[in-house]
C-alpha cells in the first residue's frame, strides 16, 4: 500500500512539473511579446527596356542582387523590354501591379500629368552627372515625387544614369540646320518631341525595339541614344556618324507601384531605398567605364565621330522652353537656381 501511494505521489509531481514547463516555455513558433516576426518575402519583377550588360541593365541587376541578399525580396530582372515597352509596363505599374521599372523622368511625366518632371531632361540642362544627384536630392524634386506617389507610382531612387545621349545619324548633323527635314527617332513622350522640334527636324516617336529595322528601311534617318546602348544594339552598323558632344544627360529612376510599396514592412521599405541608392552609385561608375569602352569599340567599327556647334544647338534649344507651355512659370530659373547652389 505504501509503495502504491508513493508511486501515485511521484506521478502527480511529474505531471505538475510538466504543466509548469509548458507555461514557462510557450510554443517556439509563436512570437514572444514585443518580438517582431520575420516579414514575408515579397516577389516582384523589375522591368527595363535596356539591353543586357548596358549601364541601365547593370543598375537593375545590382538592385535586384542587393535586395535578394537581404532575404526580404525575390526580385527578377526582365531586360530588353521582355515585359513590354516602357509605356505598357508603366501603365501596369500605375494600375497597381506588384511590379517595378527603371524608367525616365519624362516617361513618367506624361501619364501622371506632372509636366515639370520632364523638365529634368531638358536639353543641355546638366553639365555633369553630379548635377543629377543635386537636383534629385532637392526639396523641389521631393514635392514632385510626392505627387507621383499620390497617383500610384513610388519613386524609390531617381539618380540612375541611362547615359549621355548623342546624335547617331546617317549623315553628320554638325548644326541644327543640318537636321532640317530629317526624321529622328525619339522615345514616345512630349519631352523628346519638343526637344527635336526645337532642333528643327521631324521627331519620330517609336519603341526601342523598332529602331534597328526603322533605320534599315529608312523610316528614320537617325536617332539619339547613349553610346553603350548604340553599341549593344548595333545601330552604328547603319547610322555611322556620331556627335562628339552629348545634348542630354538622361535621368532615370527606380519606380515601384504604390501597391508594392504599401505591402512592404518598414524594414522592407528601408531596404528598397538603401539598396536602390547603392545600386545607382554602382551604375554611375559602371556607365563611365562603359562609355569609354563603347567609344573605342565604335571607332574600331568605322564610326565617324564629329564635332557639333554646341552653341548653335544651345540657342536652338531655347525654343524648347517656349513650346513647353505646360511648365510652371519660372521653372527654368528654379532649376538653374537649384543647380547653382
Amino acid at each position: 500500500m505504501k509503495k502504491l501511494m508513493a508511486l501515485a505521489l511521484a506521478l502527480v509531481m511529474v505531471l505538475s512539473l510538466a504543466a509548469c514547463g509548458q507555461k514557462e516555455n510557450p510554443d517556439a513558433n509563436q512570437p514572444q511579446v514585443g518580438e517582431e516576426s520575420t516579414p514575408e518575402k515579397i516577389a516582384f519583377a523589375l522591368s527595363t527596356c535596356a539591353a543586357a550588360d548596358t549601364p541601365l541593365d547593370a543598375g537593375c541587376q545590382k538592385w535586384a542582387e542587393l535586395l535578394n541578399q537581404t532575404g526580404l525580396f525575390d526580385v527578377t530582372v526582365y531586360n530588353n523590354s521582355q515585359l513590354g515597352n516602357v509605356v505598357d509596363v508603366l501603365d501596369r505599374l500605375i494600375d497597381g501591379d506588384v511590379i517595378a521599372e527603371a524608367v525616365s523622368a519624362s516617361d513618367i511625366a506624361d501619364p501622371l500629368n506632372i509636366p515639370d518632371l520632364k523638365a529634368t531632361m531638358a536639353p543641355f540642362l546638366f553639365d555633369s552627372i553630379d548635377d543629377i544627384n543635386t537636383l534629385t536630392q532637392s526639396d523641389w524634386f521631393a514635392a514632385l515625387a510626392d505627387q507621383a506617389a499620390s497617383q500610384g507610382v513610388k519613386i524609390v531612387a531617381a539618380n540612375l544614369i541611362n547615359g549621355e545621349r548623342y546624335f547617331i545619324t546617317k549623315k553628320p548633323v554638325a548644326e541644327p540646320a543640318d537636321m532640317k527635314g530629317m526624321k529622328i527617332r525619339v522615345p514616345n513622350n512630349t519631352n523628346y518631341i519638343n526637344t527635336f522640334t526645337a532642333f528643327g527636324c521631324a521627331p519620330t516617336p517609336m519603341a526601342a525595339t523598332e529602331i534597328y529595322t526603322s533605320l534599315q528601311t529608312s523610316v528614320v534617318d537617325g536617332l539619339e541614344h547613349p553610346l553603350p546602348d548604340c553599341l549593344a544594339n548595333g545601330y552604328y552598323e547603319i547610322a555611322k556618324y556620331i556627335s562628339n558632344q552629348d545634348y542630354l544627360k538622361e535621368m532615370n529612376m527606380f519606380a515601384v507601384s504604390k501597391t508594392l510599396w504599401d505591402q512592404c514592412t518598414e524594414e522592407q521599405q528601408k531596404a528598397l531605398v538603401d539598396c536602390a541608392y547603392q545600386a545607382t552609385a554602382y551604375e554611375q561608375e559602371y556607365y563611365l567605364s562603359a562609355k569609354e569602352t563603347a567609344i573605342n569599340a565604335l571607332k574600331d567599327a568605322g564610326v565617324e565621330f564629329y564635332d557639333i556647334d554646341v552653341e548653335a544647338y544651345r540657342q536652338a534649344a531655347e525654343e524648347y522652353w517656349n513650346i513647353s507651355t505646360e511648365f510652371t512659370p519660372g521653372l527654368r530659373d528654379t532649376l538653374y537656381g537649384i543647380l547653382s547652389k
